[in-house]
């Protein structure tokens, strides 16, 4: 009787260690903000870059796109610098004496319109990233329910309604 008792209380201690399927990372949320840019929140604060490369590197999959996120962003400044500094060279130009420089404000047009390209591509690269993670977390895309907005017309008049 001792025998079996030992038994299964070896097998149920077996049974509770190894019963979680799941890790113990909370997922990232992704908000929008008032110009619909992304913001990240892990554990209800809001996420600095640093913060999201950290909680992204425990990923591989996650943390690859990321990198290539970075990447792009690197890129996309200095093209940005180099583009304001262009079309602002092109008009400033003016203001002491000089004539306009339209080739100076077509270099700069390119470089900056392609950095903000380049930009918008590394923030789509990153929410994937993020996507990614959570998936692979075992979350859902979507782990902020949606909030439905519409306009009720009944007998008591006009109303805004709000499903959750």
């Amino acid at each position: 009787m001792k025998q079996l008792i030992v038994t299964l209380l070896v097998l149920l201690s077996c049974t509770m260690s190894f019963g979680q399927n799941r890790s113990d990372a909370l997922p990232i949320i992704i908000e929008k903000g008032i110009l619909n840019q992304d913001f990240y929140k892990y554990e209800g604060k809001r996420m600095n870059m640093f913060k999201l490369n950290a909680v992204l590197n425990q990923d591989k999959e996650a943390s690859g796109l990321n990198q290539r996120a970075n990447i792009l962003l690197f890129l996309a400044l200095p093209g940005a610098f180099a583009g304001g500094l262009f079309l602002g060279g092109a008009g400033s130009n003016t203001l002491y004496g000089g004539e306009f420089r339209y080739d100076w404000l077509a270099i700069g047009t390119v470089l900056f319109t392609s950095s903000i390209y380049v930009a918008v591509s590394s923030d789509m690269l990153r929410k994937r990233a993020v996507i990614t993670y959570n998936s692979n977390m075992g979350f859902s895309y979507d782990t902020k329910p949606k909030r439905l907005y519409k306009l009720i017309l009944n007998g008591n008049g006009i109303g805004l309604g709000m499903d959750f």
